[in-house]
């Protein structure tokens, strides 16, 4: 890890004040877009489109995929509680979903 990498604040943060937005005035005093969760000058296209340097990039990724993954998994929690109560035609449709979702994923049934 880097002394830069070190210093960043690690998960979600409040956008930095000196982030430049597309509504921010431009300072003359500071012309360098920085990173919105740790103020750090971005110099890279594609961080500045983004608003986020790499590695606040990585961990904004990181942490959506958690919640993606916990969002997923609290829906399969809930399906799985309602399935005793579920005729045979609404189990025929779960069945033939979840058939589809595993080929897709390349599991077995």
């Amino acid at each position: 890890m880097t002394p830069n990498e070190e210093r960043r604040p690690a998960g979600n943060r409040t956008p930095n004040k000196n982030h430049k937005d597309e509504t921010s005035v431009p300072d003359a005093a500071d012309p360098v877009t920085r990173c919105s969760c740790c103020a750090h000058p971005l110099t890279a296209a594609a961080s500045v489109a983004r608003g986020f340097g790499p590695v606040c990039a990585a961990r904004q990724s990181a942490a959506q995929l958690r919640a993606r993954r916990e969002s997923v998994s609290a829906r399969l929690d809930a399906l799985a509680a309602r399935v005793g109560l579920l005729g045979a035609d609404a189990l025929a449709v779960v069945a033939s979903g979840l058939d589809d979702v595993l080929d897709e994923l390349g599991g077995a049934r």
